[in-house]
């Protein structure tokens, strides 16, 4: 016959076995958790900033082109012609 005290995940106090019945005072337990939200938050952050990055890159001719438009070295009629330029090679 079987005792309250041999059902298994119950220790000799009549607690549930576990971290905190094994003297480890719960301790464990908030340093797990802590660990796996820190964890989740590094790849939450890891995958947000790779995504910004992958967005924000451009190519170095339209890179250039606007910093030329910028700096005033060409017009607006000149700059409007190599975005369409620019446009039409990307879509082909």
């Amino acid at each position: 016959m079987q005792t309250f005290l041999s059902i298994p995940f119950i220790n000799q106090n009549g607690l549930p076995a576990g971290p905190a019945s094994a003297g480890h005072s719960g301790w464990l337990w908030f340093a797990l958790a802590v660990f796996w939200v820190l964890a989740l938050a590094w790849v939450f952050f890891t995958l947000k900033w790779f995504a910004g990055n992958w967005k924000k890159s451009e190519s170095g001719a339209l890179q250039t082109l606007r910093k030329r438009y910028a700096s005033g070295e060409i017009g607006r009629k000149e700059y409007e012609k190599g975005m369409e330029a620019l446009k039409g090679k990307k879509s082909t």
